[in-house]
């Protein structure tokens, strides 16, 4: 993913409906240190931090981020946020 890169498109395997709209691909933005320090205050397990995390990343909401993205697809922005630091 190269050092320099602010932000990086996922196409979805899974696309979803969301106010109306069929989102089909999510921006996954450069994290930020105010990022994962909010993430690290959050109650419950490193699971839901995580999908938290990703959401704030996509700007989605936490609650849609959870209902509506797919598990594979969950993994894929996973990978993506950590390519970031490769």
């Amino acid at each position: 993913m190269g050092e320099n890169k602010k932000a990086v498109k996922i196409k979805l395997k899974h696309p979803f409906e969301l106010d109306g709209r069929m989102i089909t691909e999510l921006t996954l933005r450069l994290p930020m240190l105010a990022d994962e320090l909010a993430a690290a205050k959050l109650p419950g397990t490193d699971a839901e931090r995580e999908a938290a995390l990703l959401a704030r990343l996509c700007d989605l909401n936490p609650e849609d981020y959870v209902s509506h993205v797919s598990a594979p697809d969950h993994r894929a922005l996973a990978e993506a946020y950590n390519d970031f630091f490769a």
